[in-house]
């Protein structure tokens, strides 16, 4: 099976229909760890779809010292993809409020929800440093580190069964393709696409990884082998050829 381009959407747009809040209705109704994903990892771009989502999300309260670095990385990932990466510097710091810039207010609201999750967990003066002398002046990058310094631990383990949380995705292993466009919808990388964020072969890498991440136990072996070739070669696996092993291990099977 082919990733659909830019030029061949149309088959997959039509699956995906929003609601006026700029939500796909299969979304509004997952778990708290794909919410997060779906809006602090990807985005959605209107501000009502973005308050309203973010008012179902409790996300913040699973991250723990062992599953920091994957989620770490998932928001670093995210600040990438929309050019926001200066909001990991700690040396680095402004009010989000005075710049009405799509981008920047999404992050604002993102890290009030964050401290609000977070609750006594965050120290008091990591509260007067995000609070400042404005009250809806939140610093990201002061945010960032304190969630480092009490969340970091030396090693993350479990990352497929953290994988496996934050997508919530089961897959049928007679129907990959619907598991694929299921993908699609719920990562909400087709609009990325639409929107010329980053390339299609780009694209590709990131689906291979969380098709990968998402491999029922009965595949175990099947995502073994891919990770073992992805260490051997240094590449990650694309998505048509996390497809294709997956296909060939059901073949020999039947």
């Amino acid at each position: 099976m082919s990733i659909p381009n830019s030029d061949s959407s149309s088959e997959y747009k039509s699956n995906l229909t929003m609601d006026p809040s700029g939500i796909p209705p299969n979304v509004q109704q997952d778990a708290d760890f794909k919410k997060f994903i779906n809006i602090n990892l990807i985005g959605y771009l209107t501000q009502q779809g973005l308050s309203q989502s973010l008012e179902r999300m409790s996300i913040i309260n699973h991250l723990t010292s062992t599953n920091y670095a994957v989620w770490s990385n998932k928001v670093k990932l995210y600040l990438s993809m929309r050019n926001l990466d200066a909001f990991l510097n700690p040396e680095w710091t402004y009010s989000l409020r005075k710049d009405e810039n799509e981008e920047t207010c999404f992050l604002r609201n993102s890290c009030k929800q964050i401290y609000c999750w977070m609750g006594d967990r965050l120290h008091q003066e990591d509260f007067d440093k995000f609070h400042k002398h404005d009250p809806e002046f939140y610093d990201p990058a002061l945010m960032w580190v304190s969630i480092k310094n009490n969340y970091s631990a030396s090693s993350a383990k479990n990352c497929v069964s953290i994988f496996r949380k934050i997508f919530s995705l089961s897959m049928d292993e007679l129907n990959v393709k619907d598991f694929i466009i299921e993908i699609w919808h719920q990562v909400s990388l087709l609009k990325m696409v639409e929107k010329k964020i980053f390339d299609v072969s780009t694209l590709t890498k990131f689906l291979g990884l969380y098709v990968l991440q998402s491999l029922p136990t009965t595949l175990q072996m099947t995502s073994n082998n891919i990770y073992q070739s992805t260490e051997k070669y240094g590449s990650i696996p694309t998505l048509d050829k996390v497809l294709s092993k997956i296909e060939i291990s059901l073949s020999q099977r039947n």
